[in-house]
């Protein structure tokens, strides 16, 4: 009899064991890791993302934004409602950008809070294909010998086509303005050399301005090293004269710089880095004053 009252003492304390709440055992839960660092990618093909937790456990997650929902009973029983049951790397395709919510369960441990890990990748081969065939397309030859340009105050004016014989910068530039269609707004009309833009566009959530020589830096660390379209330059100088020069980058894409200027018009040009393509003008043209952001 003694033997049989032990046995089923025993048999109790296990029933017991099963269904007593988790968070009476361990008042905690198990955290989540991803294997690549959540931010922004240029690559040309996929990431592969793994999610890191301790063995045994249990993840669930979605990639769609919404928020992965499970329950988790004292049996360890799963019953996932929204999400699904993670096991195995996790593919984000680039030119996606994907936001991974996970969270965890273990029997005896409480549901873990979500987890959130965003990746933007993004394809620089596909990026820069694309602007350069939207740039084939500009064709400044259509365009009529004087622009008319937009000013807040007064009486609007125009860039002319030519100077001494050569394609005037601040034409191109505010005909390239157009054919993307950010035209370019200026405070007043005149006193618009190339240097002289930057003081001149009125600053808003359409031109966003940057000053200085190292402007083109500061626009890409605001936009976290993203894709970048539209920005107008300034520069001191154009040559020996004192006019000064103004020229549009059509794309900044993880930091390589692709345009076309006054010099050599149509012809679409690369610059492998911000400072290779301040070397290459400083000797002509000096620093740069400021830089312009365009958006549409």
């Amino acid at each position: 009899m003694k033997k049989i009252s032990i046995t089923f003492l025993s048999i109790v304390l296990i029933l017991m064991l099963l269904v007593i709440s988790p968070n009476d055992v361990q008042a905690s839960y198990i955290g989540i890791q991803p294997t690549v660092k959540p931010g922004i990618y240029y690559t040309d093909t996929n990431i592969e993302v793994g999610l890191i937790t301790l063995p045994g456990v249990k993840i669930i997650y979605t990639i769609d934004g919404s928020t992965p929902i499970a329950t988790m009973n004292s049996f360890g029983s799963l019953n996932i409602k929204n999400g699904r049951l993670y096991n195995g790397p996790i593919s984000i395709r680039y030119g996606l950008t994907r936001t991974i919510k996970a969270i965890s369960f273990r029997r005896w441990y409480e549901k873990s809070p979500v987890f959130s890990f965003t990746y933007e990748v993004y394809s620089p081969f596909r990026l820069m294909e694309a602007a350069r065939i939207k740039h084939s397309y500009f064709n400044y030859i259509t365009y009529n010998s004087k622009l008319y340009y937009k000013v807040q105050r007064g009486n609007p004016s125009y860039f002319n086509k030519y100077n001494n014989g050569n394609i005037n910068c601040t034409w191109y530039t505010y005909a390239k303005s157009i054919y993307y269609n950010t035209p370019v707004l200026f405070t007043s009309a005149g006193g618009l050399d190339g240097r002289q833009w930057f003081g001149k566009v009125v600053p808003s959530i359409h031109q966003i301005k940057y000053a200085g020589n190292n402007g083109l830096e500061a626009l890409i660390s605001a936009n976290k090293n993203r894709p970048i379209y539209n920005v107008i330059v300034s520069f001191e100088k154009n040559g020996s004269g004192t006019s000064g020069h103004v020229m549009m980058i059509d794309a900044i894409i993880n930091g390589k710089i692709y345009y076309s200027e006054s010099f050599s018009p149509g012809v679409w040009k690369s610059e492998a880095s911000v400072s290779n393509f301040k070397s290459k003008y400083y000797a002509h043209n000096g620093s740069i004053v400021g830089v312009v952001h365009l958006i549409p």
